[in-house]
């Protein structure tokens, strides 16, 4: 997996000195952004969701049209739009079931 070590947090999990973004992805072009205290989903369709972890921890209320910070917005953008590993997307397996249950349904 591409990341960055867990032992910090490991030795210390309310440590408050975790610089590092989260990324998770589900097909070519969808990211959710995880940090301290956003969360930003990322569409391959250009639509974003925003959600301030303190507040909705279980991300009920997109606050988008709010009033967030343009420097969050702009790291969790350029953590949504940088290069992913070749093995991420459209051929995962994750990605296969989706296409499978997507044919299933219509």
């Amino acid at each position: 997996l591409d990341g960055h070590s867990l032992t910090p947090l490991l030795a210390n999990p309310a440590g408050d000195d975790w610089p590092h973004l989260t990324l998770t992805t589900f097909g070519p072009g969808n990211h959710a952004i995880h940090g301290k205290d956003w969360t930003s989903i990322h569409y391959a369709d250009g639509t974003e969701e925003w959600y301030d972890r303190a507040r909705d921890p279980h991300q009920w209320w997109n606050i988008i049209c709010d009033a967030v910070s343009p420097t969050t917005m702009s790291r969790h953008r350029k953590a949504a739009a940088r290069p992913q590993s070749r093995h991420r997307g459209g051929s995962s397996a994750g990605m296969q079931a989706w296409n499978h249950a997507a044919t299933i349904t219509r």
